[in-house]
């Protein structure tokens, strides 16, 4: 028993993000921005938490992030992203980034060698991969079957603050998964959390990453 209740964190966590909200002026000058009565309780379908994120203020989301360990990392995290274009890479540096992605992932994940071995990489742009990217998994999947090195309440912890984070991280980047997988590894720390960095970096330089049954895909955003 870990002592986490992570239904009774997310209705905390989501009350106390609806209050930071509404304390942000310009945020709730707009008619869309009204806080719904009652809040829903699928935090998943609260869509002014969702989607209001990148819309308040940067004191706001400091103030949500510091509800959560590591929070103002996270908060970092997010507000480089927000506030700053990343270079584009170019094809051949990104695929040099991913040889070493790989690498990183074979010392990390043990499975990932017999995973990975083999496998060509299948470089295009997304609008042509797109079948193939539907039916693929992210990288850190071959992370799966790795113990977590965190207590099991700080495990606990991380995985109710991942799931709360899960949408409103994913809407934020346009659907991406890279921006949520970042800036949460700083609940993890370590490797995995090297390996994120480096996805997300390959991400804000215009390139998505995934593993298909029979090749990596690299594709151009």
């Amino acid at each position: 028993m870990t002592g986490i209740d992570t239904r009774r964190l997310h209705a905390e966590w989501q009350g106390a993000w609806h209050d930071l909200f509404d304390q942000d002026a310009q945020f709730v000058a707009t008619v869309e921005n009204v806080r719904p009565n009652p809040l829903p309780e699928n935090i998943d379908c609260d869509f002014r938490l969702i989607f209001g994120l990148p819309q308040v203020s940067v004191a706001t989301r400091a103030s949500c992030f510091a509800l959560f360990p590591s929070g103002a990392i996270m908060a970092e995290r997010l507000e480089a992203y927000l506030g700053k274009k990343a270079a584009p890479i170019s094809e051949s540096e990104a695929k040099l980034r991913l040889d070493a992605l790989l690498e990183l992932a074979c010392v990390i994940a043990p499975k990932a060698v017999s995973e990975l071995e083999g496998l060509p990489v299948i470089c295009r742009d997304r609008a042509s991969l797109i079948e193939r990217l539907n039916a693929s998994d992210d990288l850190s999947w071959l992370f799966e079957d790795n113990h977590s090195s965190l207590s099991a309440e700080a495990e606990a912890m991380a995985l109710a603050v991942e799931r709360f984070l899960s949408e409103p991280l994913y809407a934020t980047a346009g659907n991406f998964h890279q921006l949520r997988e970042w800036v949460t590894s700083a609940l993890r720390g370590g490797a995995t959390e090297d390996f994120q960095r480096q996805v997300f970096e390959l991400f804000a330089g215009g390139w998505q990453v995934a593993l298909g049954e029979d090749a990596v895909l690299l594709a151009k955003i």
